[in-house]
């Protein structure tokens, strides 16, 4: 009786071992889940944060481009007011002088001082020249013409094959509104210059727009 009890017992305890072990595994299979889990977790919010970062550094490197932007447009802009009134300033002042000293208006003295002025308020355009398929000699002409006049000649180039960008058509491009007048002006002058009607029209690539902005007149001639 006493070896049947005894037998009980180991048995029993033998049993109770076996269901510790599997309550013990079972909790440190549950322990290393979590603590997986939470390492995840933990990766993904300290990548989150970086993007974050991340993104707030480019929000403010691009505030930044877009203020200085804004800045340099508004001092071309006072620059351009500035030279108005200089030139309105110096045209009053001729007057004056006229008056004075009893000089006709149509002196040559009047005619110099009006080609002086027009040529310091064209110096703020830079004018870029393309030429296919024209005769070399008629863009040397345009060429000497666009410097007579006081423009900036930023780049001459003649191409020896056409480019996708290149119009069919010979166009004074611009880039800025503040600029059209002044292009449609430099089209129809060319166009008597070389006997050919010539396009105006706002431009698109910048290739040529980079870093000239509202001050860039691109003239593309073809034949």
């Amino acid at each position: 009786m006493k070896e049947r009890d005894d037998l009980d017992f180991l048995r029993r305890e033998n049993q109770f071992k076996k269901l510790a072990l599997l309550i013990g595994a079972f909790t440190a299979i549950t322990l290393l889940a979590a603590f997986y889990f939470y390492l995840q977790d933990a990766r993904t919010k300290d990548a989150l944060e970086r993007s974050n970062a991340e993104l707030e550094l480019s929000r403010g490197l691009l505030a930044a481009k877009i203020d200085t932007l804004q800045q340099l447009r508004r001092l071309l802009e006072e620059s351009n007011r500035k030279t108005e009134e200089i030139k309105d300033s110096l045209t009053d002042a001729l007057a004056n002088l006229q008056k004075r000293v009893n000089i006709p208006s149509t002196a040559v003295i009047s005619k110099d001082v009006s080609r002086i002025l027009t040529k310091s308020a064209n110096s703020r355009y830079k004018v870029q020249l393309v030429g296919y398929g024209v005769d070399p000699k008629d863009i040397s002409k345009v060429h000497a013409w666009i410097e007579r006049q006081g423009y900036v000649v930023v780049e001459v180039e003649r191409l020896r094959q056409p480019e996708k960008w290149l119009p069919k058509q010979s166009t004074v491009y611009y880039y800025d509104e503040q600029s059209s007048k002044e292009a449609s002006q430099i089209a129809l002058n060319l166009g008597q210059q070389i006997r050919q009607k010539i396009l105006t029209t706002r431009g698109t690539n910048t290739r040529y727009a980079k870093g000239y902005d509202a001050s860039l007149i691109a003239v593309h001639l073809v034949k």
